[in-house]
């Protein structure tokens, strides 16, 4: 991918500012294999690196949108990160937007929503809820 095919996944997911992204490309320093350079990033992936370095994504999120993903949300809720996948489907770290709470969202793929799958998952989220 190219550095500017990133800023533009950057902007369009809502998860970094033009100002993020002016600041990655103007700090001073680059870590690369010879030492420090004082040279700007050449690659996206040196980009998506130092956005990282500076705290404005986490790893998977440079990690989606190197490979293009722009949507980080499902309904009310800004995914933060992947934590996992169980026999039934991912698990997200998530926020919700208005309220403000942290929480983990289960996605159970189109492909195994079948109406018993469907019940099997409400009846493992009754479960858990009640620990």
């Amino acid at each position: 991918m190219k550095i500017k095919d990133f800023e533009r996944c950057a902007l369009a997911s809502g998860l970094l500012t033009e100002a993020d992204l002016e600041e990655a490309r103007a700090a001073g320093r680059w870590a690369d294999a010879d030492g420090l350079s004082a040279q700007p990033p050449r690659t996206a992936e040196e980009l998506a690196e130092r956005l990282v370095a500076m705290g404005r994504l986490n790893r998977w999120q440079a990690k989606q949108l190197l490979e293009g993903r722009t949507k980080f949300t499902l309904g009310p809720y800004r995914i933060i990160d992947y934590l996992g996948q169980g026999g039934m489907g991912q698990v997200f770290k998530a926020e919700h937007t208005v309220l403000g709470r942290t929480v983990a969202i289960k996605v159970l793929p189109r492909s195994k929503s079948t109406p018993e799958a469907v019940a099997n998952f409400h009846r493992e989220i009754r479960a858990q809820a009640k620990m």
